[in-house]
């Protein structure tokens, strides 16, 4: 209607490719993915109720503007704010660093899900400020915790790990 080429919006990522041509985040909660810089990137969409089809997130497509490997969720605020505060929590998900938020806390990433990469990596390091891994208790959390205190570690940066679930499995 806009004048958009349907490969063109299957491309960016908007429509998702079958023979049938529909919205890829049709009924879910939508969280918009911002780069380093604040250019948005992508988007992940979260079901809103357990009739929606499909897993319970759906994860832009990488495209030449997303990999999702580079980026870490809310990093494009946090990055400014973590100078002032001496340090940045990395938590897992989306609602996480809104909860953190919701408490007055902006120097926060997400990883959206994942271990950290390398690149991840690299981009905690140009903060020089410790890190506060703060991951989810359940197990699939304690094993993303497993896997990034090594890199951590290897990277020679300051972290800690926080543990202030008592009652929650995550900040969310």
């Amino acid at each position: 209607k806009d004048g958009f080429d349907v490969p063109i919006l299957e491309t960016a990522g908007i429509l998702s490719s079958s023979s049938e041509l529909k919205d890829r985040f049709s009924h879910r909660l939508m969280y918009p993915i911002y780069d380093d810089y604040g250019h948005l990137v992508g988007f992940s969409g979260r079901k809103i109720d357990e009739e929606t089809p499909g897993g319970k997130y759906v994860n832009y497509p990488a495209t030449q503007l997303f990999v999702k490997s580079e980026i870490l969720y809310h990093y494009n605020i946090a990055k400014n704010t973590c100078h002032k505060d001496g340090y940045l929590y990395i938590v897992e998900g989306f609602n996480d660093v809104i909860a953190f938020q919701r408490a007055g806390i902006e120097s926060v990433v997400g990883s959206m899900g994942t271990a950290l990469t390398k690149e991840n990596i690299q981009s905690l390091k140009r903060l020089n400020v410790q890190i506060r891994l703060c991951l989810d208790r359940d197990e699939p959390g304690q094993v993303a915790e497993e896997e990034c205190l090594p890199l951590l570690s290897q990277a020679g940066l300051p972290f800690m790990v926080v543990r202030p679930f008592k009652t929650g499995k995550d900040a969310d």
